[in-house]
């Protein structure tokens, strides 16, 4: 029994070091960086009334915001139950700043990220966020999208926001 038990403890250390070797941990300086460009990003405020885009890159249609386009996008205001889309190309790089922003989406992600190189959620020094999902998820083309933030791709969160 003292064998079996040092063997399955030997097997478990090896498997959890070639998952270690495996996965790169490593942040870029970028990952860091939480600073921004206001005057050349795209301004954001999302409402339940409607959303209202001031720049290039995106698009609202009803409560859903896609992001199509790498680029800086500062999100302001709130959406009781709406989402955010990033949907761009595979070498795309997109910042989200969250600056005194909340999304609540019953049904699917609050935030979803379907395609990018890698995106980073910025929150805005002094101000409060929030993504919020509900209980039980609608499936959309088959995809089961089941989280808060659900990406399928890098996403970094940085900034001294809350």
């Amino acid at each position: 029994m003292k064998k079996l038990f040092l063997l399955l403890t030997l097997a478990m250390a090896l498997t959890l070091c070639a998952c270690a070797q495996a996965a790169d941990w490593e942040f870029t300086d970028r990952d860091q960086d939480a600073s921004y460009d206001a005057s050349q990003a795209t301004h954001i405020a999302l409402s339940d009334e409607g959303i209202t885009i001031d720049g290039a890159g995106a698009q609202a249609q009803g409560s859903v915001l896609t992001i199509s386009a790498e680029g800086t996008y500062i999100l302001t205001g709130e959406l009781s139950d709406g989402r955010i889309v990033v949907s761009c190309g595979d070498a795309e790089k997109v910042q989200i700043v969250l600056s005194g922003a909340s999304v609540h989406c019953e049904n699917y992600a609050a935030l979803y990220v379907e395609a990018a190189d890698k995106v980073f959620i910025t929150l805005a020094e002094g101000t409060e966020n929030a993504l919020s999902d509900g209980v039980e998820y609608a499936l959309e083309d088959g995809d089961n999208v089941d989280a808060a933030v659900f990406s399928r791709t890098d996403i970094t969160f940085n900034g001294s926001g809350t």
